[in-house]
């Protein structure tokens, strides 16, 4: 294994891969849940309109069948009062379930308007409106991601607006290791990670964020089959902020039964949680011989 120098320079030097990585997979990760922003909440606002495909329709059911506590808030970045009231809600929605459950558990929710907003400003606003309406809900808020337009040269804004209040995460400007420190420098506070960006690149921005004590979150972009896995097992061996996004379990489920029968566990989300118990001890732990067999 080479030295981190000759990717990352000699300050690098004498230092590997291995001493950032866990020396095994965790055995559970927390699963966060996509809230789009046409998903319906509540379970009483589901029609016969809806999919009967025998999965959960609104974020109420899917939380009360999954205990669901790490939720996704998917953001329209130029409605102000929509984006309050739409995650205030969210929240709303899952402390009801698990008050008629009995349950005390926390939630978080990451906040996402996908580089619609035209200045940090709008992400400031929005931040101060939640608090002052509802400081549980502001409480939960655990990051902001990507709220303005990924070419960092053109948006080259002063995020530090936005870090006095919650960590925002840099995801679609990311795409190199120069990227990363321009990103610094204009104060984005931490990462989101995705393998299909680059598995090499990925585990160089792990060390990068450790060293620089930034937060970072393994994301996905609806990964099936063995992209899941390997997200997974890419979580499993770091130390990402919370847990791991893992939609393919909402979207198309279907499409991964025979990784399903091998790797039950991260391709069912139970208590709120993936289980990495599955995973094998050779390369990415895939276990390809015995998915092929199914």
């Amino acid at each position: 294994m080479p030295e981190l120098s000759k990717f990352l320079g000699s300050e690098f030097q004498g230092q590997y891969l291995s001493d950032y990585l866990r020396p095994s997979y965790q055995e559970k990760i927390p699963v966060f849940h996509l809230v789009g922003g046409l998903d319906k909440l509540w379970e009483k606002e589901v029609t016969l309109q809806d999919p009967q495909d025998g999965l959960p329709v609104s974020l109420e059911k899917w939380v009360k069948e999954e205990r669901l506590f790490c939720l996704k808030v998917k953001l329209r970045g130029n409605d102000l009062d929509w984006d309050v009231a739409r995650t205030i809600e969210i929240s709303r929605v899952a402390h009801e379930v698990y008050r008629r459950l009995n349950e005390n558990r926390q939630v978080f929710l990451s906040v996402d308007t996908n580089e619609v907003c035209e200045t940090p400003d709008y992400i400031v606003e929005m931040l101060n409106r939640i608090k002052e309406k509802d400081s549980q809900t502001y409480q939960e808020i655990l990051y902001v991601e990507q709220p303005t337009g990924r070419d960092l040269s053109r948006y080259n804004f002063d995020m530090t607006k936005i870090t006095k209040l919650k960590p925002v995460l840099v995801d679609e400007s990311l795409t190199g290791i120069a990227e990363f420190y321009q990103a610094r420098k204009l104060g984005w506070s931490g990462l989101a990670l995705k393998t299909c960006k680059c598995h090499s690149l990925e585990l160089l921005l792990v060390v990068l964020a450790t060293c620089y004590r930034m937060p970072y979150t393994i994301q996905d972009l609806t990964n099936p089959k063995l992209a899941l896995i390997h997200s997974a097992g890419f979580a499993g061996r770091t130390n990402p902020l919370m847990g791991i996004e893992a939609n393919a379990s909402q979207f198309f489920p279907l499409s991964s039964v025979a990784e399903s029968r091998v790797h039950p566990g991260i391709f069912s989300r139970k208590g709120g949680y993936l289980s990495l118990v599955s995973l094998g001890k050779i390369g990415l732990g895939y276990r390809l011989e015995e998915i092929r067999q199914n």
